[in-house]
């Protein structure tokens, strides 16, 4: 595993940062010598470094922990586990070692005997998508899985949004090591398009997770331990999925989030008929689900939730507005602003209503609290639009 240079310290500031992380470091190895190794404070402590983008002290906790738990044979015995090579990974990502974090996967997870989850192929594929250095990696190992048959990725209209592509390439690999991509794999995928601008790339992607598979039913997903969420420290994400939407026959349920993104990517090259299509599918979709009988709706509660979404009417405003078709620009914001209204009405009728247990979001799964903005994520209006032009 290679090894980080030391981080300089400029500021004192930092330097006080620096000192509390080996602190930190040393009360975990001192547990040791009381007990047992403490795996679950290791993850706590590599998860929060990797938060404050930490990176050598990250590592160098990591260290300490395989120094703590050399030679150890016993089933029983305290070790590193997927968690632990999770967060590290994160670590990486969240400072822009990628190659790094591609190390930890295909080389020193094995040496473990640690299988990866699909939360840890995520957090890379985060990274991957962000830095798109995926095939300038010289440690690259070879027979990478091709693009799997009988729907081709689209070719790359870049340099960087190849490397996008080479991102896509490790669904394969989780398939092919039975781990199920969820939703929030996808998602994350997505957002490199949009920051990439491959509309193409983000059309395959929609259509590739809506794929029944049934090979991948039954597969194994990331499960807490007994100590709950502790174990995992990862940065939140940007649409508030929860990462599931599995389907019983494989497939994985878009969610607003997904929609949102594709209609983005799409609007970006004035695609504005495909993007409408797209945007009058999410309202129909939204409406369905409104409809439902309110004991269907709190069993769906459990599944992708979806409503109609303001950010994709503004994308289509804009990208009227620059494509010249000023009416449906109009339109089209005035939609964006009517939902934004009818979201802030009920949001405001909500806080005068008694609390209530709190089911799961309704952007697939988290409770509907802050975003990383810290603004209040309104819920579904449900109420009926006007449907867009296709032309």
């Amino acid at each position: 595993m290679p090894r980080t240079t030391k981080q300089p310290v400029s500021t004192p500031k930092q330097a006080q940062r620096l000192d509390a992380g080996h602190q930190a470091i040393e009360r975990a190895i001192n547990l040791k010598r009381r007990g047992d190794v403490d795996v679950v404070f290791f993850n706590k402590l590599i998860g929060d470094f990797g938060q404050r983008k930490q990176l050598g002290l990250a590592l160098e906790a990591f260290e300490a922990l395989q120094k703590l738990t050399a030679g150890r044979k016993s089933a029983n015995a305290a070790r590193p586990t997927v968690y632990t090579f999770t967060n590290v990974i994160n670590a990486c990502v969240r400072c822009g070692e990628v190659a790094k974090a591609l190390h930890f996967l295909h080389v020193d997870m094995p040496a473990a005997g640690v299988t990866p989850n699909e939360v840890t192929y995520t957090a890379l594929i985060k990274g991957l998508a962000q830095e798109g250095c995926y095939s300038g990696w010289e440690g690259k190992p070879a027979g990478l899985p091709a693009p799997r048959d009988g729907a081709a990725i689209p070719a790359a209209s870049s340099p960087l949004s190849s490397m996008l592509v080479e991102a896509v390439g490790l669904l394969d690999e989780m398939r092919s090591q039975r781990v199920a991509p969820n939703l929030r794999t996808y998602n994350t995928l997505l957002r490199g398009c949009l920051r990439c601008g491959e509309a193409d790339l983000a059309r395959w992607l929609l259509a590739d997770m809506q794929v029944a598979r049934p090979d991948m039913v039954g597969a194994p997903t990331a499960a807490l331990t007994p100590g709950g969420k502790e174990d995992l420290h990862l940065d939140d994400e940007e649409d508030g999925t929860t990462g599931q939407g599995r389907n019983p026959d494989g497939s994985i349920s878009p969610d607003t989030s997904t929609y949102e993104y594709v209609v983005k990517a799409l609007c970006q090259h004035l695609r504005i008929g495909e993007a409408c299509a797209l945007a009058q599918e999410l309202d129909r979709k939204a409406d369905e689900q409104q409809q439902q009988p309110e004991q269907q709706q709190q069993q769906q509660l459990q599944q992708v939730r979806l409503q109609r979404s303001p950010a994709v009417y503004v994308a289509l405003a804009m990208s009227c507005a620059v494509a010249g078709r000023l009416s449906e620009a109009e339109r089209f914001l005035s939609e964006a602003q009517r939902l934004l209204a009818e979201s802030q009405k009920a949001l405001a009728s909500a806080k005068h209503q008694p609390a209530q247990p709190q089911g799961r979001g309704a952007r697939g799964g988290r409770p509907p609290t802050r975003s990383a903005s810290g603004a209040r994520r309104p819920p579904s209006c449900g109420l009926a639009t006007r449907s867009c032009s296709a032309s």
